[in-house]
């Protein structure tokens, strides 16, 4: 965990989330060291361009991502590292789009499904439904769009 002002203490995926932003904004490495010093995290440099070096590596994947086809599986040759430990052998960044039913205010949501088994997008999209759908109460959500951004192996 590290800490982060107006966040407190975090998880490392937040962690990992922030640097990758930054890195798909091309913020040099430097820069991303920089800004998570002046943000208060406390992290050693190496292990800030290691984080820094995979969250390139899922940023370069994208393409060939989105680039799969709906029910086919992934190349697992071609799938970058998870920049932190993972449940499973991979892990799906799924993206949801939607509106809360309650308020019908706008809202994004990121969820991760780890699986010891390659999945296609379509299992990943099914798998995160299946989660929000277990927690219908605590995510009164409608969902316009549901996406698999990023998909990454163990390390």
């Amino acid at each position: 965990m590290a800490w982060v002002p107006g966040y407190g203490r975090v998880e490392e995926g937040f962690l990992a989330s922030f640097i990758k932003d930054m890195v798909e904004e091309g913020n040099p490495a430097n820069k991303i060291l920089a800004d998570l010093k002046e943000a208060g995290v406390k992290i050693r440099r190496s292990t800030g361009l290691e984080l820094i070096r995979k969250a390139k590596g899922i940023v370069k994947s994208r393409p060939y991502v989105a680039s799969v086809n709906y029910d086919k599986y992934p190349d697992p040759d071609r799938l970058p590292t998870a920049e932190f430990d993972i449940s499973g052998e991979y892990g799906y960044h799924v993206k949801m789009t939607g509106r809360n039913r309650l308020t019908g205010e706008k809202f994004v949501r990121h969820t991760t499904i780890s699986t010891n088994r390659l999945l296609t997008k379509r299992e990943a999209v099914e798998a995160a439904m299946d989660y929000i759908a277990e927690a219908e109460e605590d995510y009164p959500f409608e969902f316009t769009a549901i996406t698999v951004t990023d998909i990454v192996t163990h390390p």
